[in-house]
């Protein structure tokens, strides 16, 4: 192998970081080529002695004495280059001459030297101690040996100093190696030496006398030493996981959980209230602490747009910034705090109290602006305009004319903001109201541009009505106007409405490339918001919804991480966790995230908390997808003891009671559940047909057809088109049951035909097979009730026994059918062969009876004619008599008995 090859080979093994095979690969490579400058260096590089690199450095400068790397490794390790190269240069002091080896020893051979290059003038002990940054030792330390030359001789050397070796030519390849008279004097120096000692120290002097010792032996205090060291490292790491796992526990409920069995305990949401004497007439209630950890936040308009939302999770964001004509003061500000959190209940005391106060002092829109925000929020919007109509009475007496108009323009977002509320509490019937609300807000806008609240009022009364587009171009305008209002970047309301609409009208649309189109623009304007600011509880919920509706449960897991990040231990994202879970196609994992929930969300008391209903909501339809009905029952019913004005979860428990077999409650929540709007009621009457056909046993036959009757009159009142698709199921299925039941096979069969064209069921098919069978089409019938069992015959027992006995009455009916048919055949068929007979006969009578009379007929008139003519020869006369046929006209109708069909 080539010196390159190994070269090449060790430089691999260094960057492999195999310095030993590095090391033996470099070795062979200079030995190939010694003026290997590279080979050199990556030697130098690989060897751990700090005097053999720099003498692998400094054979690389003998070489190439401007080489860069090779002077900053020299450098490096702290030595002069040019102090290393003047201890290779052929001027430095040789060593003196050890004395001749004693006469009586033996001369050494002399090694050959054939084909080898010798070393060049070898620097001093002294040189190299000096160039290395050796001390002597200190006086009771380590002996330095003394140079050869100066030890006591036992006789004077006679033997000259050896010639100095000639210099090192680079030309001869090969590794350098001592001359034969330096080998020589070594070997002489060392049989001097080893003489010497022997002289000095006979063999009698170097006995040793052995003795044990338990204590103070060498070394013993060094080891004591290292043990202490050992074993206070290891009482240290115990002690350090004894903390973390200590700390673990104590923040961590799911640890507490898991070891210690302990259900977590989340305290709620709702602060202490203290009485705070506020002036005027009562002690207003103000929080004292606020416990929320969602305040509204919009960034500063100086805030930077390169804000990374992990940046740092655990700092709480800065709350809203509300652009106000005049701040806040007094308890407003707290006030306004519980409101933004949701707790208006909380907030009204506070802000009535304030509202009272100006109202005998000083005008502040403020007062009147929140005060009827608040209680439009809780539906007393009566009561909301009489404050803002107060508040907008007294502009033109209790302000100046330059404030005014700043002051109106809040007072009209406070009319538009009420508006929006009544509009929105009065469903599809609130277009009058989102008019109002527009017209005030643009008002406000139009005054002053940086009222946010403006936009925001106006997009939401579009989505209302379903103008997405128009929505969508309303909020657009603040987004023009950042270079004027930096803070409209950064609104977080603004960008959440505008994702809000995104999502919503690829809802309305309803699948294909352009929902999907709304769908990813919804998620980055959600993802957006959470940038600014990952306190966002909303953006967490909507790119877990989006990632669902895209068919996404991955996604919707993923995003369910970065919001428990934020929220750990929250019962909403809990229960979104399951969702997506279920959605996921683990049932068993959506089951414990639902179950982690309820137990996030129980109170101090151990009372469930407002998030509990909807856990128990979305469980019991995961219930009711495994087909475990009783416990989705169950679940409604917890539900509904908690907030049991929710008609939502009363209309789910309809449907669960049902499944359950519990008829009872399906009927009365059926029948308490029409108008409430909670669903059509074309699902409620349906509901009740059901209830009514499946709660009645057939055995009593009264109360089976009261029954069918009142079903019958509920099914006259559902409406197709309002129904769901499993819904228009069970109502092809239920309609034909009832007028099956009832006496009308036609009808029912009919019926059972619509309902097949969309759906394949087998049930209704079953019932379609027994009206045929009822109007007696036994081929029709059979073939239904084949398929019916091939299908089911696996699968549903119930309905396959159904089957097979409807095919044996059909191969009964069959039968019988085709014996009548048979004996009616042949009594037809002998009643048509007597009847030809008897006609046949009596028909050739008559036909002999009119030969007879045609042939006298004939004779009578041949006589006739011969008389005539012996009396009058000359001119005879002859007279014809027609032929008379008589045909007998013979109808006889035979009378055929027809044997009826016998009945199964």
């Amino acid at each position: 192998m080539s010196g390159d090859e190994l070269r090449e080979q060790g430089i691999a093994a260094a960057k492999a970081r195999n310095f030993d095979e590095a090391r033996r690969l470099l070795t062979q490579a200079i030995q190939a080529n010694p003026r290997d400058v590279q080979a050199l260096l990556f030697l130098a590089s690989v060897t751990d002695d700090k005097k053999a690199r720099l003498l692998s450095l400094r054979r690389a400068l003998e070489i190439e004495p401007d080489n860069t790397l090779a002077l900053q490794a020299v450098r490096a390790l702290g030595v002069d280059p040019a102090k290393l190269m003047a201890t290779s240069s052929g001027d430095a002091p040789h060593p003196p001459a050890p004395p001749a080896p004693p006469a009586d020893l033996p001369p050494a051979t002399p090694t050959a030297t054939g084909g080898i290059r010798k070393l060049g003038p070898k620097p001093t002990e002294a040189e190299l101690d000096a160039l290395f940054g050796d001390q002597p030792a200190a006086t009771g330390g380590i002996k330095r040996l003394q140079p050869l030359a100066d030890r006591p001789a036992p006789r004077p050397a006679e033997a000259a100093p050896p010639p100095a070796p000639p210099a090192i030519n680079p030309n001869i390849p090969g590794v350098p190696v001592p001359d034969s008279a330096f080998v020589e004097r070594a070997a002489a120096d060392a049989e001097f030496l080893a003489q010497r000692l022997l002289q000095e120290r006979p063999a009698a002097a170097l006995s040793a006398q052995w003795a044990v010792k338990s204590r103070g032996r060498a070394g013993e205090a060094d080891v004591w030493r290292l043990r202490a060291q050992i074993w206070g490292a290891i009482a240290g790491f115990v002690l350090t996981l004894a903390f973390i796992a200590v700390y673990i526990l104590a923040t961590n409920p799911d640890a507490q959980r898991i070891i210690l069995g302990r259900r977590t305990i989340v305290p709620t949401r709702t602060p202490t209230n203290t009485p705070t004497f506020t002036p005027g007439f009562t002690p207003t209630p103000t929080a004292t602490r606020d416990v929320t950890r969602l305040p509204t936040f919009t960034p500063s308009p100086t805030l930077p747009l390169t804000i990374s939302p992990v940046g740092r999770p655990n700092v709480t964001p800065r709350p809203t910034q509300r652009y106000l004509p005049v701040p806040l003061d007094g308890g407003m500000p707290n006030a306004v705090s519980l409101l933004d959190r949701g707790l208006v209940d909380e907030a009204l005391p506070t802000l009535d109290a304030e509202r009272e106060l100006v109202s005998r002092g000083n005008y502040s829109p403020n007062q009147y602006y929140f005060n009827a925000i608040a209680l439009a929020r809780v539906g007393k919007f009566d009561e909301a305009f009489n404050v803002l109509n107060e508040g907008e009475e007294r502009l033109e007496a209790d302000t100046t004319a330059s404030d005014r108009p700043q002051f109106k323009a809040l007072i009209d977002l406070g009319f538009a903001e009420t508006e929006l509320l009544r509009g929105l509490s009065r469903g599809g019937g609130g277009g009058a109201n989102f008019e109002v609300a527009r017209e005030r807000a643009q008002a406000a806008l139009d005054f002053d541009p940086r009222y946010a609240q403006g936009y925001l009022i106006i997009a939401r009364s579009y989505l209302a009505q379903g103008l997405y587009q128009d929505a969508l171009d309303t909020l657009e305008i603040p987004r023009t106007l950042t270079e004027r209002i930096p803070e409209f970047a950064l609104n977080t309301d603004i960008i959440m409405l505008r994702a809000e609409v995104y999502y919503e009208r690829a809802k309305a649309t309803g699948g294909g490339e352009a929902a999907r189109g709304d769908y990813e623009a919804a998620d980055y304007e959600a993802f957006y918001a959470l940038y600014i600011n990952p306190y966002e509880r909303r953006a967490h919920e909507l790119r877990m919804e989006i990632a669902l509706a895209l068919d996404k449960p991955g996604d919707a897991v993923l995003a369910n991480n970065t919001y428990r990040l934020y929220f750990p231990d929250d019962p909403r994202a809990l229960r979104l966790l399951g969702d997506a879970r279920a959605a996921e196609g683990n049932p068993d994992l959506a089951l414990g995230s639902y179950a982690a929930a309820l137990d996030a969300d129980l109170r101090d008391d151990g009372a469930p908390g407002v998030e509990s209903a909807d856990i128990l909501a979305e469980r019991a339809t995961l219930y009711l997808e495994q087909g475990e009905s009783a416990s989705a029952l169950e679940d409604l019913n917890t539900a509904l003891s908690i907030v049991p004005e929710r008609l939502d979860l009363q209309a789910l428990r309809m449907e669960a009671a049902f499944a359950a077999g519990d008829y009872i409650t399906a009927l009365a929540d059926a029948d308490a559940l029409k108008g409430s709007g909670a669903a059509p009621d074309s699902v409620f009457y349906l509901m009740e047909a059901r209830a009514l056909v499946a709660g009645t046993v057939v055995s009593d036959e009264e109360a089976r057809k009261t029954a069918l009757s009142d079903a019958s009159q509920a099914l006259q009142r559902v409406a197709e088109s309002s129904l769901t698709r499993d819904q228009r199921l069970a109502y092809g299925e239920v309609r034909t049951r009832v007028l099956l039941e009832r006496g009308f096979p036609a009808d029912a069969v009919a019926a059972a035909t619509q309902a097949l064209a969309e759906f394949d069921s087998p049930e209704i098919r079953l019932l379609r097979a027994q009206g045929w069978e009822a109007q007696g089409s036994l081929d029709n019938a059979r073939t239904d009730y084949q398929r019916v069992l091939d299908r089911m015959q696996d699968i549903d027992e119930n309905l396959a026994l159904y089957a097979r006995a409807g095919l044996e009455r059909v191969s009964i009916s069959s039968t019988a059918t085709a014996t009548a048919v048979t004996a009616t055949a042949i009594v037809e068929r002998t009643l048509t062969r007597e009847a030809q007979r008897t006609a046949t006969q009596e028909a050739r009578e008559a036909a002999t009876a009119d030969a007879i009379a045609t042939r006298e007929a004939r004779e009578e008139a041949t006589a006739n004619a011969n008389a005539t003519q012996t009396a009058d020869a000359p001119t005879p006369t002859i007279t014809r008599t027609p032929t008379i046929t008589r045909t007998p006209t013979i109808t006889r109708t035979p009378t055929i008995t027809r044997t009826p069909t016998p009945e199964s």
